[in-house]
């Protein structure tokens, strides 16, 4: 797969890359490696017990209605050479459940959407990736009719967080709602650690709605949403009410 990897690095302008959920298991190991490389900073492969533990933990998440999308990328040069996972990231709504929220004035009612476990091979970035996945995630809340995307991002890393606020996140100061979401995440040092940023997602019918939401919120920018078609994703719609969630987890 390395050696693939290096290949498609050298061939990028016959890239073909393409983005959608992970569903198969070999599909979610390679997430969990790929995280592992990327998070950990490490080459070698990981434990059985270790790989076993990370998968526990997605199957987990899984349950719940989280939803991993992957970019893969297939060299137009070889037509018959294997896809590659060079990125991947996960959203979710679960977060959002018994009513936690980061924005001060908030409604159970209204859709939210949590985005976490960016990553991206290093040969593969600067080349758009990331941006891609987060315009898939975009596509992915304008379906659901959630009103608002947000994360968390360690603040050393300049780097992603200039990815987000081009791609129409803004960054906040943290209050007391934030640090309470933060620590029911388990990131209970996210005020020294971690910046959070928020993307308002625009729709004709909850105009109202993010009128209100708007007003708990300590930063204010122009509001922009993309508009993505992901053909797996097709069966997505947009609920008649504001609660949603992503779906059950379709069979490994």
């Amino acid at each position: 797969k390395e050696q693939q990897i290096q290949r498609l690095r050298l061939r990028s302008p016959f890239l073909c890359v393409n983005i959608k959920p992970a569903s198969r298991l070999e599909e979610l190991l390679a997430v969990i490696e790929l995280r592992a490389k990327v998070f950990a900073n490490t080459l070698e492969p990981l434990s059985v017990k270790s790989r076993l533990r990370r998968i526990k933990h997605i199957l987990d998440r899984r349950a719940k209605g989280s939803l991993i999308l992957i970019a893969t990328a297939r060299d137009l040069m070889s037509p018959f050479s294997d896809e590659v996972i060079i990125g991947s990231i996960e959203c979710s709504t679960h977060e959002f459940d018994n009513g936690a929220s980061p924005f001060l004035r908030d409604s159970a009612d209204v859709c939210k959407l949590y985005v976490t476990e960016l990553c991206v091979r290093d040969a593969f970035r600067g080349k758009g990736v990331a941006t891609a996945l987060l315009k898939a995630v975009d596509g992915i809340a304008d379906s659901l009719g959630a009103a608002y995307v947000c994360l968390f991002c360690e603040r050393l890393n300049l780097a992603a967080s200039r990815l987000y606020i081009s791609s129409n996140y803004h960054e906040v100061g943290h209050s007391p709602s934030v640090n309470k979401f933060a620590g029911a995440l388990g990131l209970p040092t996210a005020a020294k650690a971690y910046g959070f940023f928020y993307k308002q997602i625009s729709h004709p019918t909850t105009d109202h709605a993010e009128a209100e939401l708007s007003r708990g919120i300590a930063e204010k920018g122009p509001v922009h949403s993309w508009a993505l078609s992901i053909p797996s994703l097709s069966a997505l719609r947009r609920p008649h009410s504001h609660a949603c969630q992503i779906g059950p987890p379709s069979s490994l």
